[in-house]
């Protein structure tokens, strides 16, 4: 593990065969260690998952489905996690950025969202575990702190971290806190006008 990694593109359909070889050749060239990718719940990802591991790359796999919340593991992902497992991808995300509406059935978030996340990766974490995968707690969607983990610790469950469980991280911020304004005032040091900063007063960091 050198520590480079990159997403892979994010749809559940993958190149085969002759195809495959040119994008994995590419991967090695680049040095990459790491490779995330999407699985249709059904074993999509099987023969990438099988050829990145030949080639000394670890999969991570996200169990894709649309709008997950609240559910969550469904029978046919369970085959394809111990297919998947038995190849040597062991690293899982069964979620994805569920404090957006979008990620929930009807688009409409719960005001105890953040709980039910939770409840549902207990369930997954205890189930991935016990096949001999790591399961992730979901990233959250850019900007969002909600404390995921201090939750799953207070609902008595810490020991699902020593086991392996990992938290996944969209970090698109470029090595910043999510909430840094990306202008040039923050980004170069360029002054505020005096008419902009009447205009914009206490408010000016979220401007």
């Amino acid at each position: 593990d050198n520590g480079r990694g990159m997403h892979w593109s994010p749809s559940t359909v993958h190149p085969t065969g002759e195809r495959l070889v040119a994008w994995l050749d590419e991967l090695e060239r680049m040095n990459i260690k790491w490779v995330k990718l999407l699985d249709d719940g059904e074993g999509s990802s099987l023969e990438v998952c099988r050829r990145l591991v030949e080639r000394d790359m670890m999969p991570v796999v996200r169990l894709y489905r649309s709008r997950p919340n609240p559910g969550g593991i469904e029978r046919p992902s369970e085959e394809a996690l111990r297919r998947l497992i038995d190849i040597g991808a062991v690293y899982f995300e069964t979620n994805s950025e569920p404090d957006l509406p979008s990620e929930w059935r009807g688009e409409r978030l719960p005001r105890d969202w953040a709980q039910i996340v939770v409840a549902r990766f207990i369930e997954d974490a205890d189930y991935i575990l016990g096949l001999g995968g790591l399961p992730a707690l979901p990233a959250l969607s850019v900007g969002n702190q909600t404390d995921l983990i201090s939750l799953v610790v207070r609902a008595g469950r810490a020991d699902l971290f020593a086991r392996g469980a990992w938290q996944a991280i969209h970090a698109y911020t470029l090595n910043h806190p999510p909430e840094y304004p990306d202008d040039a005032v923050m980004q170069e040091g360029q002054l505020l006008t005096r008419d902009e900063y009447n205009r914009l007063g206490a408010w000016a960091w979220d401007e």
